[in-house]
């Protein structure tokens, strides 16, 4: 999994990298909102996974997703499901 996603500059190999391997997951910490968007719409929702370096940064990468243009079942998917999913985390 690249840790945040190529953090902008490198976006573009982070996400050649997941589409051309299906096990690779993008973690987006420190990634741009532009670039969360852009994996959401072509790598899909499954493959991108919330991720914070700090408990203070939380809010902040919260807030990038609450703010870029996803469906509320993308949003979930991205900021709690692919995680779960991944470490096979039990379910609510």
């Amino acid at each position: 999994m690249p840790s945040h996603s190529g953090f902008a500059i490198l976006a573009s190999d982070a996400w050649v990298t997941a589409r051309e391997c299906p096990n690779v997951y993008l973690e987006t910490s420190w990634s741009i909102p532009n670039d969360v968007e852009w994996f959401n719409r072509t790598i899909g929702a499954e493959r991108i996974m919330f991720g914070s370096d700090l408990p203070k940064n939380i809010p902040a990468e919260i807030a990038k997703y609450e703010t870029i243009d996803l469906t509320p079942t993308e949003r979930e998917r991205c900021l709690s499901g692919t995680a779960a999913e991944v470490f096979r985390l039990p379910s609510k």
